[in-house]
């Protein structure tokens, strides 16, 4: 009898078989991807950090015992404490401070020729016609301890002279603590203006002391 016919199967859609072998594929290679080791960076080193240092020991006391010692000031008692002196209550008192050298300046000496102006004729600020001739009058006091006589003058000392002359004796003896008038001859001069004129008190020696001034305005 006829052989039986060979069942072919169901038939295979072609596009099914290539998707199906694509599919085992792409397992395939993520197997292999899943099996194979991911190379990983290289990290660094880490620094070693060194131990901290540690003390060194000192020393035995054996050893301390040897070290050098500090001598002790002269006339104290090594290990001695010295005590300050005290006053009454316990109070610490400083030890006296050593003498000082006298100074070197000395007091300066008062002169025994002195004086002291008291006003003056005409007064500061008078106005005087130019070229005219008048006398200037100043009241002084003798404070001094020594007489003034004759031999004591009075003397141009800075300014406009005004006096005719450069210098006047005293006209009488003066006692300490006695007043007299010191007057001199005097001349405006021709130009108008403000003058200023000083003069001192002159001694036997040639000593100056004293001062009065005036002041006028020239017209």
């Amino acid at each position: 009898s006829p052989s039986a016919p060979v069942d072919a199967g169901p038939t295979v859609d072609p596009n099914l078989v290539f998707t199906s072998g694509a599919q085992t594929v792409v397992a395939q290679i993520t197997i292999d991807a899943a099996n194979r080791p991911v190379p990983t960076a290289a990290l660094p080193e880490s620094a070693t950090i060194e131990p901290l240092p540690t003390l060194e020991t000192v020393g035995t006391p054996a050893e301390l015992s040897a070290l050098p010692t500090l001598e002790p000031l002269a006339g104290t008692t090594p290990g001695a404490i010295v005590a300050a002196p005290t006053l009454a209550g316990g109070i610490t008192t400083l030890a006296a401070p050593a003498a000082t050298a006298a100074p070197l300046v000395t007091p300066v000496q008062a002169l025994p020729d002195r004086m002291q102006w008291v006003s003056n004729t005409p007064p500061d600020g008078s106005k005087v016609p130019a070229g005219k001739k008048f006398k200037i009058t100043w009241k002084v006091t003798n404070i001094g301890t020594t007489t003034w006589t004759s031999t004591y003058s009075i003397k141009h000392f800075a300014g406009t002279q005004l006096g005719v002359n450069a210098g006047y004796p005293i006209a009488n003896d003066v006692a300490p603590n006695k007043n007299t008038d010191l007057t001199i001859d005097a001349v405006a001069p021709t130009t108008p203006g403000e003058y200023y004129s000083l003069w001192v008190l002159q001694n036997p020696e040639g000593v100056n002391f004293g001062k009065f001034d005036i002041t006028l305005t020239v017209q």
